[in-house]
This record gives C-alpha cells, sequence and structure tokens, in this order.
C-alpha cells in the first residue's frame, strides 16, 4: 500500500492536474476511511469539462463490513464530468471502476460465518474472492484561491464475496465527506 500511495503522490505532483484528500467514515460511522485521488482534465468547453482520475481509499479501523475488516484498500479509476456554475464554484459526477487492492485477509477467512449471512463459507482461499466493480459519485466543489479548493461528496463502492456456494453482496461502501484539493 505504501509503495502505491507514494507513486499516486509522485505522479501527482509532476503532472499538472488536480490531487485531493478526504479522510471520513462510513454511512454508519463504523469506521474511518482515508482516500487519496487525482484527476486530470481532458476536454475542457466553456463550462463543462471531462476529466480522468484515480483514487485509493484505505480503512484505518473499523468492523462496518467483515469480522476482520481494518486496512481493507480499494483502488479506482473513473471519469469525472463537471459543470461550472460560477468561476468559483462547479458541480460533478463520477463513474468508474473499483478494484480491491487489499483484502485484509478475508478471502483466508472463508470458513468462517460472516454478519448477515445465514449459513456462512466453508470454502478456502482458492474458491472464495473479493471483488469490487461499477463505482460511482456526485458532489460539489469551491475553489478558495488558484490552487486550494474544498468540497463535499457522496461515493459509493459495492463490495461481493464469492464462493463456490454463491455469491454474498455486502452492503456498499457510501460515504459522505469534505475532502480538500489542490490544483498543480
Amino acid at each position: 500500500m505504501k509503495r502505491l500511495l507514494l507513486m499516486i503522490i509522485f505522479f501527482s505532483i509532476s503532472i499538472a492536474g488536480t490531487t485531493y484528500l478526504t479522510l471520513s467514515s462510513d454511512d454508519d460511522n463504523n469506521s474511518e476511511i482515508m482516500s487519496f485521488g487525482y484527476n486530470h482534465n481532458i476536454v475542457k468547453l466553456n463550462k463543462f469539462s471531462l476529466a480522468i482520475g484515480g483514487d485509493y481509499s484505505s480503512n484505518l479501523k473499523g468492523e462496518s463490513y467483515f469480522n476482520s475488516y481494518d486496512n481493507l484498500d480499494l483502488a479506482s479509476v473513473y471519469l469525472l464530468p463537471s459543470f461550472s456554475i460560477s468561476e468559483k464554484i462547479s458541480l460533478w459526477t463520477s463513474l468508474g471502476y473499483s478494484l480491491v487492492a487489499n483484502d485484509s485477509g478475508i478471502e483466508a477467512q472463508c470458513g468462517q460465518n460472516f454478519p448477515g449471512s445465514e449459513s456462512g463459507w466453508e470454502g478456502t482461499t482458492e474458491d472464495c474472492e473479493l471483488n469490487s466493480g461499477i463505482t460511482y459519485g456526485f458532489g460539489a466543489h469551491v475553489m478558495l484561491g488558484n490552487k486550494i479548493g474544498v468540497g463535499a461528496r457522496f461515493t459509493s463502492q459495492p463490495l461481493k464475496l464469492t464462493s463456490y456456494e454463491g455469491a454474498y453482496t455486502y452492503k456498499d461502501m457510501d460515504r459522505v465527506n469534505l475532502y480538500f484539493s489542490y490544483q498543480f
């Protein structure tokens, strides 16, 4: 995780674009999630712009989804269309794909019962996999100066555990939070 985070920081600083940092909890306030992301404009037309971006989210602590949820990491790539309301305020939405970067040992624990499952999973690591999928979000962004901005956002990332017995869909990792941004 540390190498990936350092690579994202390096590329964010070396390429002109926008980087952002959030610290939030999931919608049940059971976990602390830190997200670091970067987006780069690829199309700019009057009040509309389209960016491509990436995000790395890590749960710092909590047990809202699994018995051992600490350090579950998700990486996302997304398209980010935005519309400027004024020179300082814009609205945006995002649509992309999310991957599980670190499963926190959840695949190795398939023989245990998970919260909400009726019979538990009786598989092994080879036949049990944790996946994410289509991610989406929306929000508002306000520029405070030439380079620094703040915003509010809603982000949703799905979680699904699959074994030979079938699939169990967990509650999506939904969160609403404030974020800070810096434009290079």
